[in-house]
């Protein structure tokens, strides 16, 4: 995100404290020590109201204890005509989608990839189904599934009402 956008001013949370580090080292080390981390909850972000202009989340969802709680968060913190992407393991992924995701992963065994795809990522991820009705009750003005054929994965793309 930070290559794609050099000019944004981004901010990644995490729960876990080392994870935190982790992504400082790793950004110090890069040359980017604009980007900033810090350790917090996404069911009560460590920020004020409309205090950015988007929000990504990649395959943290499944973490959420409560999902909905989670993007009302999101769009709290989103200033108004804002958009979130959530992005989150497909658990009604294909199996062809599944397979060319795990050809990603040479050096792990892709039925091992699978099992573990479909055991433990995806079990606990979200279908389009589910992402739909999750984003009818959230507090989001509008909303679009994004689906990629060729990957396991299903994505939110919300727009927070106002401009």
């Amino acid at each position: 995100l930070a290559g794609r956008c050099p000019d944004a001013s981004i901010v990644g949370v995490d729960r876990a404290p080392a994870m935190v580090a982790l992504a400082s080292r790793r950004a110090r080390r890069a040359g980017r020590g604009d980007l900033r981390f810090v350790v917090g909850d996404a069911l009560d972000l460590p920020f004020a109201a409309a205090s950015f202009d988007g929000a990504y989340s990649l395959a943290s969802l499944k973490h959420w204890p409560d999902r909905e709680r989670g993007l009302a968060e999101l769009h709290r913190v989103l200033r108004p005509g804002a958009e979130a992407l959530v992005v989150e393991a497909d658990g009604e992924a294909s199996p062809a989608a599944v397979a060319a995701h795990a050809r990603r992963w040479p050096w792990i065994p892709a039925a091992v990839f699978t099992a573990l795809f479909r055991g433990l990522v995806a079990r606990a991820g979200l279908g389009p189904r589910a992402a739909r009705g999750l984003a009818r009750r959230s507090p989001f003005a509008a909303s679009e599934l994004v689906v990629w054929p060729e990957l396991p994965f299903v994505g939110l793309r919300l727009i927070k009402g106002g401009a």
